[in-house]
């Protein structure tokens, strides 16, 4: 069950309630309340409070539950945002999608967009700055990104920009990335350096082109080429082998060597990973 009302001029407030009762099964019920609310012209606040029960989940009722708030302040020259996210630990909505369990989020950002006063050929400036922070429910960090952007506008709609990002993620186990090929268990510290240049949508051709390098947990990331839709081509190498190699990549797989060294060539998504700059 579902009931909105619009309330003031632009806002909304929510409640949901689902009951699953499968036969053989434990009953589940999650409640929840949420609000949309927006103050003048670029101040909105949005947040979320739900709960789930079922017999012999146990557990306190921030364990059960999970929440979200956000403030965003969305003026032209000006933004910030801060987003606060909590999962409890035994939180189980049985009717629905949940993505991750016990963990906390944090995420800020900060932006400055001034406007040339007098530019035949610029349009706008925008620098931004970046922190997201997870951590589970025992206070470990698990994952960490600072990027700092910046992006410039042109009166052509033609739009150049270049993030610098550094990362942090702690994995408790290790995972197999592709056959093969083993990412080990513990903190990684890696970050990339990308520049866009993004032709506008008025032109016969558009696109972009990219220039990248970084690390990615053991590999060293150099990317380079044109990208049109999801089509571009990726020149990697990593770390152990120093093996190299330049691919066309359309969206499917890139060809590269094993993180640790040794076998032969491993195949890895080449989907970009994290934010699309300039996004």
């Amino acid at each position: 069950m579902r009931l909105r009302r619009d309330v003031l001029r632009r806002s909304t407030v929510g409640v949901i309630a689902t009951h699953r009762a499968p036969e053989g099964g434990a009953d589940n019920t999650v409640l929840g309340f949420d609000a949309n609310l927006w103050f003048f012209q670029n101040v909105a606040v949005t947040g979320f409070l739900s709960y789930t029960d079922s017999p012999g989940l146990g557990g306190t009722f921030r364990e059960r539950a999970s929440y979200r708030g956000e403030f965003d302040y969305s003026a032209d020259r000006y933004g910030v945002t801060f987003e606060h996210l909590m999962v409890g630990r035994r939180f189980d909505p049985q009717i629905g999608f949940l993505r991750r369990q016990a963990f906390t989020r944090n995420y800020g950002q900060a932006r400055f967009s001034p406007r040339p006063a007098q530019s035949a050929r610029i349009r706008k400036h925008t620098f931004e700055l970046e922190l997201d922070h997870i951590a589970g429910s025992d206070g470990v960090l698990e994952s960490r990104e600072a990027k700092v952007t910046y992006r410039l506008e042109l009166n052509n709609s033609d739009q150049w920009a270049v993030d610098y990002s550094r990362n942090y993620e702690f994995l408790r186990e290790p995972f197999e990335i592709a056959s093969g090929t083993r990412i080990r268990s513990g903190a990684h510290h890696f970050g990339d350096l990308r520049t866009v240049y993004q032709f506008g949508p008025q032109r016969r051709v558009s696109g972009a082109a990219t220039i990248g390098l970084g690390t990615l947990y053991d590999w060293h990331n150099r990317e380079v080429g044109p990208r049109r839709s999801t089509a571009r081509c990726r020149w990697c190498h990593n770390r152990p082998s120093s093996r190299a190699l330049i691919v066309p990549c359309l969206g499917g797989w890139l060809f590269g060597s094993p993180v640790a060294g040794g076998g032969g060539s491993q195949r890895v998504p080449c989907g970009e990973r994290g934010r699309r700059m300039g996004g």
